[in-house]
């Protein structure tokens, strides 16, 4: 807790004074930014909390994702399968200010998260731009530079199950846009 302190401190520190004025466009925050700003905080307690789940639980191929309500009184943790014993002590070591609940994971997650990284340069005549697990556990999203001549999403969907040998697996694909180098 006090390093998370001492980083707080050192943003808070070296950010630049605010104007008061504003002028124009290029000082307005996106909506998504400014609705994220208006959510309530996570109190210390629940941060620790979910720190302290995500490492204990990294690594399980079990454990999908987590999320917080917006209101900040709800946890969702993706889990597939029964829920084991350590799982089930880190629940009920959890504040008393928030409400726990698993959701199932129709796919083992570590096994999504491997078919995940094998889908850049799966196909190559699709570009994969991005790829991630869908938070639910029931499948992986991809997402493509664009969108060949006589394909429709569905169908690069099919493609990608099909090389990845999993035509169970729903593969849910998106038109992401070019991919950007990191340094611009």
């Amino acid at each position: 807790m006090a390093l998370a302190a001492a980083i707080t401190f050192a943003v808070i520190a070296l950010a630049p004074p605010a104007d008061p004025t504003p002028s124009g466009p290029a000082t307005a925050l996106p909506d998504v930014a400014a609705e994220q700003l208006a959510l309530p905080p996570i109190g210390v307690e629940i941060y620790d909390w979910l720190n302290g789940l995500q490492m204990s639980l990294d690594g399980d191929a079990r454990y999908g994702t987590v999320a917080i309500s917006e209101d900040r009184e709800t946890v969702t943790i993706t889990w597939h399968g029964e829920p084991s014993d350590e799982l089930a002590a880190i629940i009920d070591e959890a504040p008393d200010t928030i409400t726990v609940a698993l959701q199932h994971a129709e796919f083992l997650p570590g096994e999504l998260n491997a078919l995940v990284v094998r889908t850049p340069g799966l196909i190559p005549d699709f570009q994969v731009a991005m790829a991630g697990m869908e938070n639910d556990g029931s499948g992986i999203w991809v997402g493509i530079v664009e969108l060949p001549d006589g394909n429709s999403l569905a169908d690069v969907g099919t493609a990608f199950a099909e090389a990845l040998g999993r035509p169970d697996v729903p593969v849910r694909v998106e038109l992401s846009g070019a991919v950007m180098p990191i340094n611009g």
